[in-house]
């Protein structure tokens, strides 16, 4: 690991794959400060092409290859979601530091055990996950923390999922059952969690809103948080990302303009979104695809688990962490396909 106190720029990551995400994710890393020393993919010419595009030394055909001969400190998986297991176990068992994409895994227990494999190495483990780190939610989070809504008694969040032009660029997704609980379940549970803390139970229903394409785009769950607040969350491809907040002092409604009002008896404040600016790193389609906040809290996040990695520290989404999300996703999909209601048990790492 990093010693603290040693300068950012001499962190060196390796980063194994090189499709969508990873043009993303790179060029991140190096925006961070970063160098990427090493990359793998598993269509070889294109760890080829992403070399020679973001200045990447190392190209490797495998990637025992990569852990064996490259000189990193950290790994960065961005593969689809069913390899993430044998590379995370491949990197406890190198001893290297390791950050996956979200969805973690494809199942809970793959899930665990990926978690079990780190802590047993004593490797760093990180999962990638940005939302949190979006302007909107972290103020939104700021509010809820200070007390102005005082006791939460419901909410509502509201994230949009895959459709049309994002299939094409990520078809991957189209194939992926219970699409809108795979892909985006873990950024909505986590901001949940964020913001309102742990679940006790978790109902919810899905559906393909174009049944002639079958994909499972749409979904709304109810959680009941170990707070006693009620909080729906809604994936879906029509309608704008947002929330609805109600404390027993005041209310905040995160709308369709971006704006963050807050409502209590004795005021209406209102906070706009700051205007973003496109980094040179970024393709100018990237950015109007997936919007600047998109773009934008991919590098927040890298920062963020660089700082921890540094110092030595989990971060904020360790794969410990990242396991309770991933509890609520699944259960989620056993309550859909079950039509119940599933129980949250109260969180026990030794029973990991």
């Amino acid at each position: 690991m990093i010693k603290e106190g040693m300068p950012m720029s001499k962190l060196k990551a390796a980063v194994l794959g090189a499709g969508y995400w990873g043009a993303f994710q790179i060029p991140s890393w190096q925006a961070a400060g970063a160098e990427v020393t090493a990359v793998w993919n598993r269509t070889y010419e294109r760890a080829v092409a992403a070399a020679e595009r973001f200045g990447i030394p190392q190209v490797y055909a495998s990637p025992e290859e990569l852990f064996e001969k490259a000189d990193f400190d950290i790994v960065d998986i961005v593969t689809a979601p069913e390899s993430h297991l044998p590379l995370v176990l491949m990197a406890a068992g190198y001893k290297k530091a390791v950050i996956c994409q979200k969805p973690m895994a494809v199942t809970f227990e793959d899930s665990k055990k990926m978690v079990e494999a780190c802590r047993a190495a004593g490797v760093w483990f990180a999962v990638h996950e940005n939302f949190r780190y979006r302007n909107a939610w972290q103020k939104i989070r700021e509010i809820v923390l200070s007390g102005v809504l005082g006791k939460i008694i419901r909410a509502e969040i509201n994230l949009r999922s895959a459709s049309g032009d994002g299939l094409i660029k990520e078809p991957t997704l189209a194939k992926m059952d219970h699409m809108a609980l795979r892909d985006m379940g873990p950024h909505v549970f986590d901001l949940t969690r964020l913001l309102f803390g742990e679940a006790k139970t978790i109902y919810c229903r899905n559906l393909a809103s174009r049944p002639e394409n079958g994909i499972m785009d749409t979904a709304v769950a109810l959680l009941e948080m170990r707070s006693n607040a009620l909080v729906k969350c809604e994936i879906c491809t029509d309608k704008d990302p947002g929330a609805f907040i109600s404390g027993e002092k005041g209310a905040l409604r995160f709308d369709s303009e971006q704006y963050i009002r807050v409502y209590t008896e004795d005021s209406l404040d209102w906070y706009e979104q700051p205007k973003l600016q496109k980094p040179d790193y970024l393709l100018e389609e990237n950015w109007r695809h997936h919007g600047g906040e998109g773009m934008l809290s991919i590098r927040k996040c890298i920062d963020s688990m660089m700082d921890s990695f540094i110092k030595g520290i989990p971060a904020p989404t360790d794969g410990e962490d990242a396991l309770k999300t991933m509890e609520l996703v699944f259960s989620a999909i056993t309550s859909a396909d079950e039509n119940i209601a599933c129980n949250i048990p109260e969180y026990n790492e030794e029973a990991i």
